[in-house]
């Protein structure tokens, strides 16, 4: 970090050039918490009583399709790839992937992804589990984006996602 303080007769200024330096640890926990807090800010916003439009925002706000679109994403091993590597680098949630030539699956492991959700901003447990919920939605319609069949499998404490290219 470098500072420049500038002295004239009716002020002091000080210019500091600030430098990106937070851990990956607290960069996530950072992520995930602005996550959140779109997603309780949205739910206050929006009226109670369109849960349609309700659960479209919380796909949207979890799963950036956007993001996904800018990759090379050809069969379901690209796509359970690429989450499990944004969930892990960027929300710091720990996944394992088990994949064949035409089924890949997503293992989210150990509660983390609940453990981090209830302990960023507070968030009761009964709003994380809706949170997953949207989340399991929002991957299952991004598997449909690329045709992908979605299979999401509760598992304890957390969840399994899968894709394949046949029924």
């Amino acid at each position: 970090m470098s500072t420049t303080t500038t002295n004239t007769a009716d002020k002091t200024e000080t210019k500091q050039v600030i430098k990106a330096d937070w851990q990956s640890t607290k960069l996530q926990n950072e992520v995930l918490k602005t996550v959140a807090t779109l997603y309780s800010s949205l739910g206050n916003i929006l009226s109670k009583e369109d849960a349609k439009v309700i659960a479209e925002v919380n796909k949207t706000i979890l799963i950036n399709k956007e993001y996904y679109a800018g990759l090379d994403i050809k069969s379901p091993v690209d796509l359970a790839n690429a989450i499990a590597q944004y969930t892990t680098n960027v929300l710091g949630i720990k996944v394992t992937t088990v994949t064949t030539p035409t089924k890949a699956t997503i293992v989210f492991e150990g509660g983390s992804l609940v453990t981090k959700l209830t302990t960023i901003n507070n968030l009761q447990t009964d709003a994380a589990e809706k949170l997953i919920e949207a989340y399991k939605n929002g991957l299952a319609d991004l598997g449909a984006v690329y045709g992908f069949v979605t299979e999401v499998t509760s598992a304890q404490p957390d969840f399994i996602v899968s894709f394949s290219k046949e029924k």
